[in-house]
């Protein structure tokens, strides 16, 4: 089963990173060690996966990293973990983008 969860940055996003544009071609503008963090979204338990679309070529990179937990309260007090491919979700999942420089 496949479920895609996709909100635009804008009133579920916050952080330093500046959000340009408005839906479908919203994007993230990071500057050096710019940080931007996610609501915290109840995705039930199983396999999770992140995608990133990315449409214009900058000079650095983003880390992907995401916490999970059975709760939304135990998901934002967890720590975050560094992504690298589909995890297992124990319910809730929240994700932080970091500029990398």
């Amino acid at each position: 089963m496949t479920q895609d969860i996709i909100k635009p940055f804008s009133g579920n996003w916050t952080g330093d990173a500046t959000i340009e544009g408005a839906g479908d071609p919203e994007r993230l503008e990071f500057g050096l060690t710019d940080a931007q963090e996610s609501d915290t979204h109840e995705v039930g338990i199983g396999k999770v996966g992140i995608w990133i679309d990315e449409y214009d070529e900058g000079s650095g990179s983003v880390s992907i990293e995401y916490k999970t937990a059975d709760t939304e309260q135990n998901c934002n007090d967890a720590v975050y973990q560094n992504y690298v491919g589909l995890f297992d979700c124990l319910g809730w999942v929240k994700i932080r983008l970091t500029e990398n420089g």
